[in-house]
């Protein structure tokens, strides 16, 4: 994934860890579970 703007920096970031997130339900509940962590 070529960067061409600062605003592309967002999804090179996010999309490894969306595609990791997809493969199964068990890593998007571990994502949701960090995120909720890290809120409170």
């Amino acid at each position: 994934m070529e960067i061409k703007s600062i605003s592309d920096i967002p999804n090179a970031l996010f999309y490894p860890l969306k595609t990791w997130a997809e493969q199964s339900s068990g890593n998007w509940n571990i994502l949701v579970g960090i995120g909720f962590l890290l809120l409170i």
